[in-house]
């Protein structure tokens, strides 16, 4: 049902679409869908997490992970160390059904003890080859991150848009140093490109108090290495 914890074992490749409903849902083996234009849709009233070197690819199809499609803020999305969503020219978003600063209904959320944040790309790979990609991600009253990014490559080809869109209550621990904003880049090197298309990285602190917070940061913590890299080109 919608509302069980559904944890996915075996690799699944169908010429269709697939669609898959839970209340924490553990992606931890690769989906493929082989029809053109066929979607990948996944839905959990809480989180969505996608497991280590696990790859979720359609043809021209959507993929599309909505976390907390309750409206809750109870869920979140994770994608693991390696893993990769390929759409080959379909939409990529992650987001859920909470409000936030670009819309309602739009943002995977977590208000979870101890902190997390809300959509969480540690070395993972977004390629959409023609598609849009957004990222919706919010963190509604403890300190973590809308949207936190390690060592990641988010890409499009052609007029394909990326929009990567994170919401914060912010904060700042002093004990390691570490501030929590809307978006935040963090440790090693991010690549965010398209070739026409726009991208726009937008973050937004709910709550202002702390100066050390920022909307969006490239540096949340004691030491950082590597490059980040955003780009959007057009012409000859």
């Amino acid at each position: 049902t919608a509302n069980a914890n559904v944890t996915i074992t075996n690799a699944i490749g169908i010429a269709g679409p697939i669609s898959i409903y839970a209340g924490t849902l553990n992606v931890n083996n690769s989906l493929t869908s082989t029809l053109s234009g066929a979607a990948i849709s996944l839905y959990g009233s809480a989180k969505i997490t996608l497991a280590a070197s696990k790859t979720i690819q359609t043809n021209a199809g959507e993929i599309l992970f909505k976390a907390n499609s309750g409206a809750t803020s109870a869920g979140g999305i994770e994608l693991g160390s390696g893993s990769s969503l390929l759409s080959q020219g379909g939409n990529i978003t992650l987001g859920g059904g909470y409000n936030g600063s670009q819309g309602n209904g739009l943002y995977a959320a977590t208000a979870t003890t101890g902190g997390a944040p809300a959509v969480y790309l540690n070395n993972t790979t977004l390629t959409a080859a023609g598609g849009n990609i957004k990222v919706y991600g919010i963190n509604t009253t403890n300190y973590d991150d809308g949207v936190r990014i390690n060592s990641s490559s988010i890409t499009t080809t052609g007029s394909g848009t990326i929009g990567i869109y994170g919401d914060s209550y912010g904060g700042y621990t002093s004990a390691s140093s570490t501030s929590f904003n809307g978006i935040t880049f963090n440790h090693g090197s991010t690549t965010v490109q398209s070739n026409s298309g726009a991208v726009e990285i937008i973050g937004t602190l709910t709550n202002a108090s702390n100066a050390n917070a920022n909307g969006v940061s490239f540096f949340s913590g004691s030491s950082n290495s590597g490059t980040i890299q955003i780009l959007s080109r057009s012409g000859g």
